[in-house]
C-alpha cells in the first residue's frame, strides 16, 4: 500500500513539474500590468483555462497523497517495529549463511580433533621416553647401591681381618 501510494505521489510531482515548465506566466505580456491580459493580475478575470484547472486539481492530489504517505507510513512503520519475526528467515541469504556457520563449525571441529590426536601422540611420545629415563635411572641407583654394598663389605672384611690379627 506505501509503495502504490509513493509511486503515485512521485507520477504527480513529476507532472505538476512539467506543467509548471509549460505554462506561460501571468506577467509575461506588457499589457499585463494595465490590465489588458486575458489571465492578468489587476484585470478583470476570465474562465480558468484547462491547464490551470489541471494543474490544481494536481496540486490538490499531490496534498492528499501527501497525508495518506504520513498516515500510511507511520502505520508501516509500528508494524515493522512490533513484528518479531525474522524477514530473512526460509530466504536464500538466511539458508547460505546457516551453511556457511555449519561449514566453518565442522571446519573448527576437524581442527580441533587433529589437534586432540597430535597431543594424544606427543604425550603417549613423552611418557615412552620418561618410562625410558626412569628405568636407566633405576638400573644407575642399582649399580651405584651395588658398588657401594660391596665397598661396605671390602671395608668389614678387612676391618674384621685386621681386628682378628
Amino acid at each position: 500500500m506505501f509503495y502504490a501510494i509513493f509511486t503515485i505521489h512521485i507520477l504527480i510531482c513529476l507532472v505538476i513539474i512539467g506543467i509548471v515548465l509549460v505554462q506561460q506566466g501571468k506577467g509575461a505580456e506588457a499589457g499585463a500590468v494595465f490590465g489588458s491580459s486575458s489571465d492578468s493580475v489587476l484585470g478583470a478575470g476570465s474562465g480558468a483555462s484547462f491547464i490551470t484547472k489541471f494543474t490544481t486539481s494536481m496540486a490538490i492530489a499531490f496534498m492528499v497523497t501527501s497525508i495518506l504517505l504520513v498516515k500510511v507510513y507511520s502505520g508501516h512503520q509500528e508494524t515493522r517495529m512490533a513484528s518479531d519475526t525474522d524477514v530473512l528467515e526460509g530466504s536464500i541469504v538466511n539458508q547460505a549463511e546457516e551453511a556457511k556457520v555449519e561449514t566453518e563449525t565442522e571446519a573448527v571441529a576437524e581442527e580441533v580433533a587433529e589437534t586432540v590426536e597430535t597431543v594424544k601422540e606427543e604425550v603417549a611420545e613423552t611418557a615412552e621416553v620418561a618410562k625410558g629415563k626412569v628405568a636407566e635411572a633405576a638400573e644407575t641407583v642399582q649399580d651405584e647401591v651395588a658398588k657401594k654394598v660391596e665397598a661396605t663389605k671390602e671395608e668389614m672384611t678387612e676391618e674384621a681381618t685386621e681386628g682378628t690379627k
